[in-house]
């Protein structure tokens, strides 16, 4: 046989045919799979189509962060603040959650800047606040208003007070759709936390709650009424929760002045603060008629119509008022151990409206400090509006008897932010629709193997599957031997 007849020998072995079909096939679906890969990649960028299976579920931005980024009609630039070479999960999900942002609308783009590199443009968009890796920057188009978020006000641990676990916080979204908020906003409103009196701290207890204001596009801070800069004004909203000790004369005046003219004040206070030594706290509240009782309420299972949760009777689920705006669209259920009912409202003065927001069933018990206990229907949270020629100049109050509602400690098993939210809104005179993008929770748990189990997936990881792989390995080669 010559040399040409032994080539064409060769091509024609069924051996060859085989091969050279296999290596065909193999490079067809190699070029398919990158096809496929470029064109899944290009459609994610542009519409957003991804599966997220990750925990904190960061690409999958909520109803209300759409609408908002819907009616966006101004351009918005947001900028992470990482180093070329830095890696984490992190980074992975606020990017993902960027790229979901941008999918969204077209007036939202979104870039990185090197802190390394580049420090002098990270301060001059921050404003001098000191910013650490990770840190998110908002702005709008001219970067004449700017938010700046670090990443420890986004992602936290947080202890759970019902499991006593702790649970990762992961509120980007909140963050930077308030910062979106805030940018194209020139009307935010003011919500102060009054801090002076032993008042909690609502940077370590109230996380959640200033974190859904400022979702809301709020301006929110502290506030001393003797030491800050900052002066209440019309308008602004008044949040005190469980003072210990009195206030001052001159701090009496401030309030009852602001109040007078157009301030609006939200107070919620534990069963258990003692109110006779708040002289000048209970003189502000009964000038408008209104007051918290020495008291706690309860639920009694045996008249029980339900209205307690998690089998404690201390665990109230108050009525809602179906017509008030703070509680017309609120879901169930609103939480509150260890109410404390608001003193009953004799005197109704002209053009003031008072409203029970939350109150117990007809079959709770109110047990009093002398022992006594009585069977009713007690309002534990109440609002107060006082009408104005204009609604800017209106006396709005809302005062309930509990310090939980506002404080992280029920906030991923009720809806007590939402109150809160709904109530800031109402003071405020804007619509109680609230625009609450809520955080994202996760439990931090650990996968706990006993010895046996252990070894069963030592076994199988180390012997039976890398057994199989090679048996099917064996059976392909011989298989192929003989074609």
């Amino acid at each position: 046989m010559n040399k040409n007849s032994k080539i064409r020998s060769l091509f024609t072995q069924r051996k060859f045919r085989y091969g050279t079909a296999a290596t065909l096939i193999t490079v067809a679906v190699i070029a398919l799979v990158i096809l496929l890969n470029v064109t899944v990649g290009a459609l994610e960028d542009r519409f957003g189509l991804a599966i997220d299976a990750s925990a904190l579920k960061a690409s999958r931005l909520s109803d209300q962060t759409v609408e908002i980024l819907n009616d966006l009609n101004e351009d918005v630039r947001i900028y992470t603040v990482y180093q070329p070479t830095t890696s984490s999960e992190i980074r992975i999900q606020v990017e993902e959650m960027l790229r979901a942002y941008a999918a969204k609308s077209s007036h939202v783009t979104w870039d990185n800047i090197n802190p390394v590199s580049d420090p002098l443009r990270v301060n001059a968009l921050s404003g001098g606040k000191s910013m650490a890796e990770g840190a998110l920057i908002v702005t709008n188009a001219d970067e004449s208003r700017v938010k700046a978020i670090n990443m420890s006000e986004y992602y936290y641990t947080q202890t759970s007070v019902l499991t006593n676990t702790d649970v990762t916080v992961f509120s980007a979204e909140s963050k930077i759709t308030s910062g979106i908020r805030y940018v194209t906003h020139d009307d935010a409103g003011r919500v102060f936390f009054l801090q002076g009196h032993r008042e909690i701290d609502p940077n370590t207890y109230c996380r959640r709650l200033t974190d859904a204001l400022d979702s809301n596009g709020y301006l929110v801070d502290t506030i001393n009424l003797v030491t800050s800069e900052e002066k209440l004004t019309k308008g602004d909203v008044l949040i005190i929760v469980d003072p210990q000790v009195d206030m001052t004369a001159d701090e009496y005046r401030i309030l009852r002045d602001w109040l007078e003219d157009g301030g609006r004040m939200f107070m919620g206070v534990a069963w258990n603060i003692d109110m006779s030594n708040m002289n000048h706290f209970v003189e502000l509240l009964e000038y408008y008629h209104l007051g918290f009782e020495d008291v706690s309420a309860v639920e009694e299972s045996k008249n029980s119509t339900g209205n307690w949760i998690w089998g404690q009777l201390s665990n109230l689920v108050p009525n809602l008022d179906e017509e008030h705006p703070i509680t017309a669209e609120l879901e169930q259920p609103v939480v509150i151990p260890y109410s404390r009912p608001l003193k009953t409202v004799d005197m109704r003065e002209s053009g003031t409206y008072y409203t029970d927001l939350l109150t117990t069933s007809s079959a709770a018990t109110t047990y009093y400090a002398t022992g006594e206990t009585v069977v009713g229907k007690r309002a534990v949270a109440m609002a107060l509006q006082q009408n104005a020629d204009v609604p800017e100049d209106e006396t709005r109050m809302v005062i309930i008897g509990s310090d939980i509602i506002c404080t992280d400690t029920l906030a991923n098993q009720s809806r007590n932010i939402d109150f809160c939210v709904s109530a800031v809104r109402w003071l405020i005179n804007e619509d109680t629709s609230a625009v609450y993008v809520r955080s994202n929770v996760v439990d931090t748990s650990y996968l706990s193997i006993g010895t046996q189990d252990l070894w069963i997936v030592t076994a199988l990881v180390v012997v039976v599957i890398p057994l199989l792989v090679a048996v099917i390995g064996l059976v392909v080669w011989i298989r192929r031997r003989r074609l």
